[in-house]
């Protein structure tokens, strides 16, 4: 049996955890052993997994630490606080319901800016989690390759094995980005998957002796069978409103100021506007003084057609709820070339969906169609787009859709690219194999 090391670089953020989550599960459904290797302890280990560690066949290590944001915020005066923090830190394994310890060192070198879990990459921690459960890995598989592309170099060349990754955003390969032609230079680099398919020719043309896929990009439609609190809320307020939401974190370039710009001109309109995840301020800095000062007077004092949920739903099968009680979902993004999973949920879900014109979404969306697409930033064009959708003169089709990223079609993606990785040569052979 083949044992798979699956990094999570960034998790405890929403659909991040879920992926590591859904292809470790695939991957020993597929018949591989894996060993799930995670930046802190809240990745969300479904019951399956566990009793997939009874039978030796799921491994799951994770290191605690003070939040990834702080410590890679911090300046370089307070370096010599982090390596005392990471002397500290451990790694956990889980195995057979019980958990053991297993150090690694991590060094932060001095006068530098670094993230802790970059040592998640480096040959001694891979080494020391190899001589503790006693399997080698045939190959690693990094769940967010794009968190490695830019000032994470080094971790990549310390792979002692042949690795490959889930990138998120591919059309770095069309702009040039030297970070990622380094990257997927390097030797033990067999090839990565990904979400985009307008690049994949170009990879394969740009790297030949590589291997490359196109994934659909599965989401979870799984529902607690409770209905969480603030969806009662939701729906009281609503009053039998056209419910419009926006999910998940509210960033600038998710639309919130515009999405509450159409809410303020919408007051005598049958229509509900939801604003759901994390709000930071901080992403909000470099936005208009108005804007800022728009959005804090919603927020504080919310228009009676609008509802502001600004907590982080950490169960993603609770957050489900939200698009089953919403009527249209919004996602007309700001600058934004790439896909949403918010797209793949509203079509699980049968939602029509609202997103930007001329980007990866409207691709998708226009398959059913499932949605409209309209300019970012244009109120009115946005406020006649939901109007248009709520008349119902236009049939929405989300069969099609959802059947293309249906976890049966990523099992069928995964397995195919798993195999062709498995003709790949390590150049190096520096890692024994069991």
């Amino acid at each position: 049996m083949k044992t798979i090391y699956c990094i999570q670089p960034f998790s405890a953020s929403g659909h991040h955890d879920a992926y590591a989550d859904m292809y470790c599960k695939l991957l020993i459904e597929l018949g591989y052993r894996v060993i799930l290797i995670a930046d802190g302890n809240r990745v969300n280990i479904a019951q399956e997994l566990h009793a997939y560690g009874k039978k030796g066949l799921f491994y799951f290590f994770y290191r605690q630490s003070e939040t990834v944001h702080e410590i890679s915020d911090t300046p370089a005066k307070n370096c010599s606080k982090l390596r005392r923090i990471a002397r500290i830190c451990k790694i956990y394994l889980f195995n057979t319901m019980r958990y053991a310890f297993a150090r690694i060192k991590i060094y932060i070198p001095p006068r530098k800016r670094r993230h802790i879990q970059d040592t998640l990459l480096t040959q001694g921690s891979i080494e020391e989690i190899r001589i503790t459960t006693g399997y080698s890995p045939n190959h690693v598989f990094i769940l967010y390759f794009d968190y490695y592309l830019h000032g994470e170099q080094q971790s990549l060349q310390n792979v002692p094995t042949p690795w490959t990754g889930l990138l998120f955003n591919a059309k770095g390969i069309k702009r040039g980005d030297y970070y990622l032609y380094k990257a997927l230079s390097l030797p033990l680099c067999s090839g990565i998957a990904m979400f985009d398919p307008r690049y994949e020719n170009i990879y394969k043309k740009t790297f030949p002796e590589k291997n490359f896929a196109i994934f659909p990009d599965v989401q979870n439609s799984d529902l607690t069978e409770y209905e969480p609190d603030w969806c009662g809320a939701i729906k009281d307020k609503a009053a039998g409103r056209t419910v419009v939401t926006l999910p998940g974190s509210l960033a600038t370039r998710k639309g919130v100021i515009t999405l509450l710009k159409v809410a303020y001109s919408c007051t005598n309109a049958p229509l509900f506007f939801v604003f759901c995840g994390p709000l930071s301020w901080d992403a909000f800095a470099d936005s208009p003084a108005a804007d800022r000062e728009l959005l804090r007077a919603g927020i504080d004092s919310p228009p009676e057609n609008c509802y502001f949920y600004l907590q982080y739903i950490e169960n993603e099968s609770e957050r489900n709820h939200l698009f089953l009680i919403s009527d249209i979902i919004f996602a007309v993004y700001e600058d934004f070339d790439l896909s949403s999973g918010t797209v793949g949920k509203a079509a699980v879900f049968g939602k029509p969906v609202l997103v930007q014109k001329g980007g990866l979404m409207e691709r998708f969306v226009s398959k059913g169609p499932f949605g409209e697409a309209v300019q970012s930033g244009d109120v009115q064009a946005i406020i006649a787009a939901l109007q248009h959708i709520r008349s119902g003169r236009q049939p929405y089709h989300f069969a099609q859709y959802a059947a293309e990223i249906s976890l049966d079609r990523l099992r069928e993606c995964l397995g195919s690219f798993m195999r062709s990785l498995e003709q790949y040569k390590d150049p190096y052979d520096v890692c024994p194999r069991p």
